[in-house]
């Protein structure tokens, strides 16, 4: 099972007061519904590819209004051949569309009634509508958090916005196959959603997961922090035993201050150790003191004196 068919499910469990079911109801006819006319009667027709979601659809119908359904099953035409479930409701349809802000003496109306999404419960369970409607959500385990509403409208868009940004959630638009997307992509928010539609257990679920993966990444960037600087502490180690060995092959060593002879014979005996380390085994066999860059530079100077050498060597093979 997917992460958003995990998510649906436990949303189409959840129990709801009536003035949010009609807010619940009133998304997944804006998503998924459209108005017919048949024997000079209006009728309301719901087309849902999983069971589960027209099984709520049909739930919330009768909670609120007392009616019945019918239900007609197809087959898609695609490889797959899934079902397609169509609930038709030919009963007290206007009066349903107009106790939802639906229709008005105008006509059909885009937007519910701004009464059914007054309270933070009506506005969870809106939005939760409209997730079963047209949502998807990216498994936590995934390698990009994202979750989306896909909607037909820019006026659906708009009011998805406004509701979201009530709850600091940010959320984005962009379009996909002549639909208007409207996405959420920030971990911390989409767990919001997951809150605000009361996924309870799916929102227990993702932030378990998306703690181990979080938890594994920083873990893989701290090694390959602490990698990448024993490879530097290396390389740097190498160049400077590679420079002391200038200065002995040309008799220069023993003709240095003490101070740098005493550095040099420290990094050849440990030439794997960090600035650090060297640093701490200079004090404890010296019992003197000394900083991180004041073995630095002493190292660094190491290697000047070999450099000036090799190019007064190369100076004189060319001559």
């Amino acid at each position: 099972m997917s992460f958003t068919q995990y998510v649906k499910n436990e949303i189409t469990l959840n129990d709801l007061s009536d003035n949010e079911a009609k807010a619940q109801l009133a998304a997944l006819i804006m998503g998924n519904a459209s108005i017919v006319i048949s024997n000079k009667n209006l009728q309301l027709q719901a087309t849902f590819s999983q069971a589960l979601i027209a099984k709520r659809f049909v739930q919330l119908v009768k909670q609120i209004y007392q009616v019945q359904t019918k239900l007609n099953t197809f087959k898609r035409v695609n490889l797959k051949k899934d079902n397609i479930y169509e609930i038709v409701v030919h009963e007290k349809t206007k009066i349903i569309l107009e106790d939802l802000g639906l229709w008005t003496n105008q006509g059909l109306h885009d937007l519910l009634s701004v009464r059914l999404v007054a309270s933070d419960q009506t506005i969870s369970a809106y939005i939760a509508g409209w997730f079963l409607a047209s949502g998807s959500v990216n498994s936590p385990r995934s390698s990009n958090y994202h979750l989306e509403f896909r909607v037909n409208k820019n006026v659906h868009r708009d009011h998805l916005i406004e509701l979201l940004s009530r709850y600091a959630i940010n959320a984005k638009v962009t379009s996909r196959r002549n639909q208007t997307i409207v996405y959420i992509k920030a971990s911390d928010q989409i767990a919001d959603v997951l809150r605000l539609m009361k996924a309870h257990q799916s929102l227990m679920e993702y932030e378990n997961i998306r703690i181990q993966r979080d938890f594994h990444n920083s873990l893989t960037r701290l090694d390959n922090c602490e990698l990448a600087n024993e490879v530097k502490s290396l390389n740097a180690g190498s160049k400077q035993v590679s420079a002391i060995n200038t200065l002995e092959k040309h008799h220069r060593l023993q003709f240095l201050d003490e101070r740098l002879i005493d550095i040099a014979n420290l990094r050849v005996s440990n030439p794997e150790a960090s600035l650090k380390e060297l640093a701490q085994i200079y004090e404890k066999e010296s019992g003197i003191a000394m900083s991180k860059s004041g073995i630095k530079h002493r190292l660094d100077k190491l290697i000047q004196i070999a450099n000036k050498i090799e190019e007064k060597e190369n100076l004189n093979e060319q001559q």
